[in-house]
């Protein structure tokens, strides 16, 4: 991205800061304590964040909202303009100092605040922000894959701003609260509880992040300088908010395997409640002793029991469940506590890591992994990306046997007949392009003559996919077949040849990725499908309903659809044959083979009263809404 763009932002941005710095020149009767004005443009802030995906993306496209930006713009600088006349004219030469009665005594206006003090700062805006993407990552993939899930702690987020910077803010009662919150969270984060109870996870992690955000949010609020360095304050929050969120959004995925970031920032808000700290400092050496034998004494037994009396998942949880008791019993020894959350932490981390999940890895695109399941002949191989199943891979297979596909790409399934149809309509396919490559079950569906080409955009899913000691299927069926890298909007416009069937199966835990199925790429597809191919697209999921959303934007190139909503067979392990639905599009009806025909589709007739989805235009809100009619009326 060149400068160009961000030159806006960046003003945006300042303006914030420059405006209170001018409020607190003027001769306003609260000039004299500008800080409440942060809360009131986080006010703004959450209106917007409700406002775009109710009320601006379903009603208007990209050209509108950029013509719509640029008059805001220019409303704005016509705005802070008049502010300038009207506060700049009339200001006062000297800052008035706030009243001692708002919360603490603030130092005289020339004694610029020391080093350490602006570290305090960055600190304190530094956790909160790392929690806001941990604890975003956390939710949406490890406890619901759900649409616009991101928005509940992003809200928070911004409502203790709004909460916190006010002349009259919430006592401190509350914040000796946060161990016991902390301690509930540590065992909810790691333990499964949040899978087996989706609403109970989500409550407890979104309560346990307003806790941490209104403590830290408090503390900045109390801590804040004269309004002579109110410019320098500011500065640091910004970059406390920079340093958190790299933390956790870039940093997080190339040093640990899994989401450790979240229980670590859950330790590290202990540190946020006032005087932790120095009441740290103050306690004897000794007090740690018994802290750590208890700690150490749970984790070694925990690791002797795994896998000789119980499995390991229960080892861990049993030692995460102990270590926070411990906390919450002890919640007045601040020593106490630094060690109880850091032997939680190494429990839901490391433990987890060492003795559960040895086959946890991570990537800029989220967290993969392998789990085994299943008795005897039926025992698989699984590969997880948050709470969705990506692909699984018997484990009792010949090494010399050709892998048979399972899961969603069991040869008869919807995936598995579409292509099968098309081979049969076209005679040979010649090309099969597969975007998303997952375990590569679909290395296996190519006939003698036939050729697949991958196309992944996640470099960790490939070296999983290309290690037959995991999954055999690229390597037992085609271990000669090209993977493209990249994005496939990228990457399958540079094919030379075309496919006779396109399949788009790139998700992203439980969600398609949106420029995937747009009129734009559609129409990048029929480039690169030959004249009697067809476009497979895989739409199994559990909260939007993509049928009419592709059918729509099928019909812009006037193509049909017909869809297969697929079931295990009686008696077959679901891990061979997993339910899934699929869409085929083709030019033609006949071009489509035995799909037609054999009453296991049905054709879908788009809705022309539909906005179709574009690079321009989407709104994630349709789907989810024909989800949920989808379900009532069944």
């Amino acid at each position: 991205m060149s400068m160009r763009p961000r030159l806006p932002f960046f003003a945006l941005s300042a303006n914030g800061p420059l405006l209170q710095a001018w409020f607190a020149r003027s001769s306003h009767a609260r000039a004299s304590n500008p800080y409440f004005l942060y809360g009131a443009s986080n006010i703004g802030s959450f209106a917007a964040l409700l406002a775009y995906p109710f009320l601006i993306e379903p009603f208007a496209g990209l050209s509108r909202q950029s013509a719509i930006w640029m008059w805001g713009f220019a409303a704005l600088i016509g705005l802070i303009a008049a502010c300038a006349f009207a506060v700049l004219g009339r200001a006062r030469l000297q800052y008035q100092a706030i009243p001692l009665s708002q919360n603490r005594p603030l130092p005289d206006q020339t004694q610029a605040p020391a080093l350490a003090q602006f570290a305090k700062w960055t600190a304190l805006a530094a956790v909160p922000s790392g929690l806001l993407v941990a604890v975003t990552a956390h939710i949406s993939t490890d406890i619901a894959a759900a649409p616009l899930l991101w928005v509940l702690p992003l809200a928070i987020y911004l409502l203790t701003f709004v909460v916190v910077f006010r002349e009259k803010i919430p006592g401190a009662g509350f914040e000796w609260k946060l161990p016991y919150i902390a301690a509930v969270a540590l065992i909810f984060i790691f333990s499964g509880a949040s899978n087996a109870h989706a609403l109970l996870g989500l409550t407890i992690n979104l309560a346990f992040f307003l806790a941490a955000a209104l403590i830290c949010h408090r503390t900045l609020y109390l801590e804040r300088p004269h309004a002579a360095y109110l410019t320098l304050f500011y500065v640091a929050m910004s970059a406390g908010g920079v340093l958190g969120g790299l933390f956790s959004a870039l940093l997080a995925p190339v040093l640990f395997p899994s989401i450790w970031e979240y229980p670590l920032l859950v330790a590290a808000t202990l540190f946020c409640l006032p005087g932790f700290a120095l009441q740290l400092r103050q306690a004897p050496w000794r007090e740690l002793a018994w802290p750590v034998m208890a700690v150490l004494l749970v984790i070694g037994a925990a690791w002797f029991a795994a896998d000789r009396w119980i499995d390991g998942e229960k080892a861990r949880m049993l030692a995460a469940v102990a270590l926070s008791v411990m906390m919450i019993v002890f919640w007045r020894r601040p020593a106490a506590i630094i060690v109880f959350s850091a032997g939680c932490v190494f429990a839901t981390t490391v433990l987890h890591q060492l003795i559960v999940e040895r086959h946890t890895m991570r990537s800029f695109f989220g967290v993969h992994k392998i789990r085994e399941t299943g008795e005897g002949s039926e025992r698989m191989r699984v590969l997880l990306h948050g709470t969705t199943m990506h692909g699984a891979a018997p484990l009792n297979s010949a090494a010399d046997a050709r892998p048979e596909p399972t899961a969603y790409y069991a040869m008869r399934g919807a995936i598995g007949e579409a292509i099968s149809s098309a081979r049969d309509a076209q005679v040979l396919l010649g090309n099969i392009f597969a975007i998303g490559l997952g375990t590569g079950a679909l290395a296996c569906h190519p006939a003698a003559g036939e050729r697949i080409v991958f196309f992944e955009i996640d470099p960790l899913v490939i070296k999983l996919a290309r290690d037959k000691n995991l999954f055999p299927f690229l390597q037992g069926c085609a271990p000669d077949a090209p993977v493209r890298l990249g994005d496939a909007r990228l990457t399958i416009g540079k094919e030379a040849s075309k496919a006779g069937v396109i399949v788009i199966d790139a998700f992203s835990s439980d969600a398609i990725p949106v420029h995937l199925v747009t009129v734009d790429a559609i129409a990048l597809y029929l480039e690169k499908l030959a004249d009697r191919g067809l476009l497979v697209f895989h739409i199994s999921n559990n909260v939007m309903d993509l049928a009419p959303v592709i059918a729509r934007a099928g019909a812009v190139h006037g193509l049909v659809a017909w869809e297969r909503t697929d079931i295990t067979p009686p008696g077959v392990n679901t891990m061979r044959h997993a339910p899934s639905r699929a869409m085929a599009l083709a030019r033609e009806d006949t071009h489509l083979g035995a799909i037609a025909t054999s009453g296991r589709w049905r054709k879908t007739e788009p809705d022309m009263r539909r906005r179709p989805w574009s690079d321009e235009y989407s709104t994630i809100l349709e789907p989810v809404f024909d989800y949920r009619r989808k379900r009532v009326s069944q």
